[in-house]
């Protein structure tokens, strides 16, 4: 299973993807300020304000969109499966969810995914951190009616527990958290916790927090106004010399390196 790639594309007056399948590929669609159909299985679903669509190996899926609200926007990333995958995962998530509310996080999240897949192409670390961050909070079949009624903080992928320690990494990526931190803000032991956040996430809790603070250094290094120096300190790194040698083991290039020349990585 790998991200094959992530785009967004504006809508002006109309925007049409005819139906049609792939064989070995997920696709994760986010639809914004848009009117028109999405068609999913040979079923039409009339769109109302924010629309997800999750198209699985071999499913037909396609839409007709014409702009509604500026800015009117598409996102949508694909990944390869493995021609196994739909047996053992069935369908995680609902294929149409139309007329959703409170999905800032999950905007967001898909955002990031696309500026980062902009700047830095093929990058295993960020990807399994922003991709995490979206299959997260991205609705599953059993939460999609809570997910609307439940603001910024639902969507969190089925998992509340999971959920709570994703939401520390995030507000707490200044603080060298370890496992014992993020099982007690679960409310789970360290070996449950590990557990469950695998099978959610699909990476262990250390390399998840490692790829988002790798995230938030990039972030940071793009704003010209900071000295590698301040990001480290951001980052909560005893010195600069310490968050120097974190990042270049991390991205394969040193800060200053990846601050002239992002596309390095």
């Amino acid at each position: 299973e790998r991200l094959l790639n992530v785009r967004s594309h504006a809508v002006h007056e109309r925007f049409e993807i005819a139906p049609h399948r792939h064989r070995q590929t997920l696709q994760l669609d986010m639809i914004d300020g848009c009117s028109g159909t999405a068609q999913s299985d040979g079923r039409a679903t009339r769109l109302a304000g924010l629309t997800l669509m999750v198209s699985y190996p071999g499913q037909e899926h396609g839409y007709q969109l014409r702009e509604r609200d500026a800015p009117s926007r598409v996102w949508h990333a694909k990944l390869r499966v493995s021609p196994r995958w739909p047996a053992v995962c069935q369908r995680i998530w609902p294929c149409v969810l139309t007329g959703l509310s409170g999905a800032g996080w999950l905007t967001d999240a898909m955002q990031q995914l696309t500026d980062f897949e902009m700047l830095m192409g093929d990058h295993r670390l960020w990807q399994l951190a922003a991709l995490g961050q979206v299959l997260c909070h991205w609705p599953r079949v059993n939460r999609a009616v809570e997910f609307t009624a439940s603001g910024a903080s639902g969507g969190s992928g089925g998992d509340e527990a999971v959920r709570r320690a994703v939401d520390l990494v995030h507000s707490h990526l200044h603080e060298p958290l370890t496992v014992d931190d993020l099982a007690a803000a679960a409310h789970l032991s360290p070996r449950q916790f590990v557990r469950r956040f695998e099978r959610a996430i699909g990476s262990t809790p250390h390399d998840y927090l490692t790829a988002r603070r790798l995230v938030r250094a990039n972030e940071l290094l793009l704003n010209p106004r900071l000295t590698v120096a301040a990001v480290g300190e951001q980052l909560g790194f005893s010195s600069t010399a310490t968050f120097s040698r974190w990042f270049t083991q991390q991205a394969g290039v040193t800060p200053s390196a990846y601050r002239s020349d992002p596309k390095r990585m």
